[in-house]
This record gives C-alpha cells, sequence and structure tokens, in this order.
C-alpha cells in the first residue's frame, strides 16, 4: 500500500499510470491492455513470472518497421480511376473496365492483359514511365500508412468499416510461429506473384494478413 494524494493507503496497482507496468522494460510491453492475461500479469503475477512470460510474448512478436512508399501524384488525376480490386477477383471484364477508366490505373501493374510471361516485363515497364513521368513519385521519408475501409456487410448489407496499416516486416521462418501464413495459397499463385516481384523490383501489392 501506498499513501494517496488525500492521505489514505491506496492500493499498490493505484501507484502506476494506467499504461505502465512496473518491473517490465517500458515501451516493450507486448501483450494487449485490454487482455484478461494482462491484468492478471499486472495485479496477481509475481515479477519473475511476469517477466517470463513477457519474454515468451517478446520472443513470439512480429518486428515491424516504417517504409519508403511509392505512391500516385496529384498528376495522375483522381484516385477512385486509379485503384483496382486484387488481383485474383478480377474479371475479364472487370479488367477491361479497369483499363478504361484511366492509363495509370494500377490494373496495369497487377493484372495487365500482355500474353504469357511477356505481362511481368510489361508491369515493370509501366512502373518505370509511371515514376519517370512523375504519375508515380517516392516519398521523402519512411513512414506507416494508415488507412480505412467502408463497405456494406456482405450479408446483412450493414455499414461496415476496417482499419489497418501497411508497414514492412521483417521476414521469419513459419516454424518460429512468428509470422502466420494467412491462408493456404496454391503453388501457381504464389510463383506468379513472385516472379511479378522479381520483374518489377517492387512490392506491388501487399500482403494481407
Amino acid at each position: 500500500m501506498a499513501p494517496s494524494s488525500d492521505g489514505r493507503s491506496a492500493p499498490s496497482h493505484e501507484r502506476y499510470p494506467p499504461m505502465y507496468i512496473p518491473d517490465l522494460q517500458e515501451g516493450r510491453d507486448l501483450v494487449p491492455w485490454h487482455c484478461p492475461l494482462q491484468q492478471l500479469m499486472r495485479y496477481h503475477m509475481p515479477c519473475a513470472a511476469r517477466l517470463r512470460l513477457h519474454a515468451i510474448f517478446s520472443f513470439a512478436m512480429a518486428q515491424i518497421f516504417p517504409f519508403t512508399a511509392v505512391t500516385y501524384s496529384a498528376q495522375a488525376g483522381d484516385p477512385a480511376r486509379l485503384i483496382c480490386p486484387p488481383y485474383d477477383i478480377i474479371s475479364p471484364q472487370q479488367q477491361e473496365a479497369l483499363y478504361a477508366t484511366s492509363p495509370w490505373n494500377y490494373v496495369r501493374v497487377v493484372l495487365n492483359n500482355a500474353p504469357g510471361p511477356q505481362r511481368y516485363s510489361q508491369s515493370a515497364a509501366a512502373l518505370q514511365e509511371w515514376l519517370r513521368s512523375g504519375i508515380l513519385v517516392k516519398q521523402e521519408s519512411p513512414a506507416l500508412y494508415l488507412y480505412r475501409q467502408s463497405f456494406p456487410h456482405p450479408i446483412t448489407g450493414a455499414p461496415t468499416f476496417r482499419m489497418g496499416f501497411f508497414c514492412a516486416l521483417r521476414l521469419e521462418p513459419y516454424s518460429s510461429g512468428v509470422v502466420l501464413p494467412h491462408e493456404n495459397t496454391r503453388a501457381q499463385a504464389k510463383e506468379d506473384r513472385l516472379n511479378l516481384m522479381r520483374a518489377t523490383k517492387a512490392n506491388p501489392e501487399p500482403i494481407l494478413g
């Protein structure tokens, strides 16, 4: 117990700010603060046990970093005419419609209409030309990029919102349990996207998880 501001004794946990756990290195508390496990650690677990549990969570936590992004410039026009869905849900009809919306629609990078392996070199050529002409610009400093999406729920139709952020991620073997595969992907699809990355020397699409 410790004296409170009015001279009365206060429980030990009230001596610390809400976002601080004593005996853990400040800034490295990786368990969500709303998690029941966090409450157990904070109020009921001996210091040594908290440190051991903290070490386990620290080991399993992915390391993320800001990155220097390439983005569209104002010269490219209305962003709504530049974006496209993920490549693997674009039908041939949608691809044709996206081509018509803008000469700089991103479908020309992720799923252009060139035949066979030529589509990878055509994607790379598009990126290089857009950078040269100022349609795309490289940002001056690394950053994390927040995004917010709104859409009707696919079942109820209710307005739905989703928030996230884009970042760079340290690569880890799946066996470490740090980075988890987000779905069972086909070998053909993985080879296709890897060929695109090799041709463009870029990460043309985010890995969503």
